[in-house]
């Protein structure tokens, strides 16, 4: 099992308490068999500007290819505060290496004489 670290910034106005909704979306990798998703809401607090999330992956010993899935943040439509604006970089994509190379196989030369005695 690995971690994925994805940091949130946040600029301009920054002297209030703040929520987003942070959700992650399925594109090549399936939640759950490769990564545990999230579907939560995250407080920036007065003045912070950065807020890192950490997403597992899942580490499996079948070989696959390469796979992606999304974060994506948005305004947390249950809170009070309304004078928060999502950014145009609102969807993130996160690309999960593969690591179960299944190895090579074969021989170490074409062809093998063998000479016969009579």
């Amino acid at each position: 099992v690995g971690t994925c670290f994805v940091t949130i910034e946040r600029r301009g106005k920054i002297d209030n308490e703040v929520t987003v909704k942070v959700d992650t979306i399925d594109g090549s990798a399936d939640e759950g068999d490769d990564y545990i998703g999230i579907h939560d809401t995250f407080k920036f607090e007065a003045r912070q500007t950065e807020l890192q999330i950490e997403i597992e992956i899942v580490d499996d010993d079948d070989w696959e290819p390469d796979e992606e899935f999304f974060v994506k943040i948005a305004a947390d439509p249950d809170s009070d505060n309304k004078d928060i604006k999502i950014g145009k970089k609102n969807i993130m994509t996160v690309m999960i290496l593969n690591d179960d190379e299944p190895g090579t196989f074969g021989f170490d030369k074409r062809g093998h004489f063998v000479k016969v005695n009579r």
